[in-house]
Order: C-alpha cells, then sequence, then structure tokens
C-alpha cells in the first residue's frame, strides 16, 4: 500500500506541466479575456438536433441569448449549408 501511496504522490507532482521559469525576466501583461469584441461562431447541426438547441417553447435559446448576451439565429433550410 505504501509503494501505491509513493507513486501517486510522484504523477501528482509530475503531472505533465512544464515548471514555472524562475527568472527575473519582466513578463508582458496577460490579455485580458474580454475585450468587447464580437466574436462570429457558426455550428452546422442535424435538423433533428436544432430543437435541442432551441428547447421547449424556445426555452434553450432564450436563456443563451440572455445570459451571455448572445446574437443567435437558426437558419431554416433543408439543404446541406445554411449560409
Amino acid at each position: 500500500m505504501e509503494a501505491e501511496t509513493d507513486r501517486e504522490v510522484e504523477f501528482t507532482e509530475t503531472n505533465g506541466k512544464r515548471p514555472a521559469d524562475d527568472t527575473e525576466e519582466e513578463q508582458a501583461p496577460k490579455k485580458s479575456r474580454s475585450t468587447g469584441e464580437k466574436v462570429e461562431v457558426r455550428l452546422m447541426l442535424q435538423v433533428r438536433n436544432a430543437g435541442a438547441v432551441i428547447g421547449k417553447g424556445g426555452k434553450n435559446i432564450t436563456a443563451l441569448r440572455t445570459d451571455h448576451k448572445a446574437s443567435i439565429s437558426i437558419a431554416d433550410s433543408s439543404g446541406p449549408s445554411a449560409y
């Protein structure tokens, strides 16, 4: 049992991440993720799955729009592309 504990500690200590540099160099400030820039994401999904995104009575899509201030549109298309 003790050998397993040692092995678990070893894996925890070496979890695959690079060790941090201990240099005295000045590091650039990290860029904020909330830049206010708009990001457009287009997803293609099968018609049978669109209902899950929309939700009963539009509940899911309404929540996505309000919670994340997202502009979401679902194109009505029977073809392979909704562009």
